[in-house]
């Protein structure tokens, strides 16, 4: 049974034809054991792929594939890698991306495939000062409405600053991971396991947000994701 209905795929045909440019690699981390969602997963992107011959799909596993999976929570599979010219690898998915969280696969290979952020300008032109090394993990869910936002901007702003890897994290498929970030709502934002943003909010006080987080030494703050930022207070 398909997973993408045929309007649906004709109509990401479509756009695919129209819109993208370079290629980009969906590398996909899958495992035979413990991962019930997995064959779902590599279905998904397999149809995508299938769709066009700019996205490349590979299927991989954690355990076998080690040096692919450098980086990566090998605990969380299925676990999606979008590999372009802007991204070698930092821009990652763990989990089912369903409900809304598909548009923003298919959006972010979009943006990848053309080598073009959506922010606005003066944001991209802002990112360029900063420049301390950032992990943006941002829990979601399918069924949120507020969670595209933060998972995209993150994505975004990954592709616009090579020091920064945006983790999006399906919050209900890895319910230890959710618990061990104290996960209680979602869309949460943690940077770098030490700062949180609850909810969704604009990207410019986002990024103002994270240029006041990189003044702060390591050691200032203890570990774990449990200090709240208000970005741009």
């Amino acid at each position: 049974m398909v997973l993408i209905s045929p309007r649906d795929a004709e109509a990401l045909r479509k756009r695919f034809a129209a819109e993208l440019q370079d290629p980009v690699d969906l590398w996909v981390f899958t495992q035979a054991l413990n991962c019930p969602t997995c064959p779902t997963a590599l279905q998904i992107a397999q149809e995508l792929g299938a769709l066009t011959d700019k996205v490349r799909v590979v299927e991989k596993n954690p355990l076998i594939d080690v040096e692919d999976a450098r980086g990566l929570d090998t605990s969380m599979v299925p676990a999606f890698v979008l590999r372009s010219g802007q991204s070698d690898g930092r821009i990652r998915y763990y989990g089912l991306p369903s409900g809304y969280e598909f548009t923003v696969l298919v959006e972010t290979l979009v943006a990848l495939s053309r080598r073009e952020s959506l922010l606005e300008p003066e944001l991209v032109e802002r990112l360029q000062a900063l420049t301390a090394p950032m992990t943006l993990r941002v829990f979601v869910t399918p069924t949120c409405p507020y969670c595209p936002q933060m998972a995209f901007l993150a994505y975004q702003i990954a592709m616009v600053r090579p020091n920064v890897t945006a983790e999006v994290i399906e919050a209900s498929e890895f319910p230890e991971v959710s618990t061990r970030y104290q996960v209680r709502a979602v869309p949460r934002t943690v940077v770098n396991d030490r700062f949180v943003v609850e909810g969704a909010v604009p990207p410019e006080m986002f990024i103002e947000g994270l240029l006041e987080l990189q003044a702060v030494a390591p050691e200032s703050d203890p570990p774990g994701p449990g200090r709240i930022i208000i970005p741009g207070r």
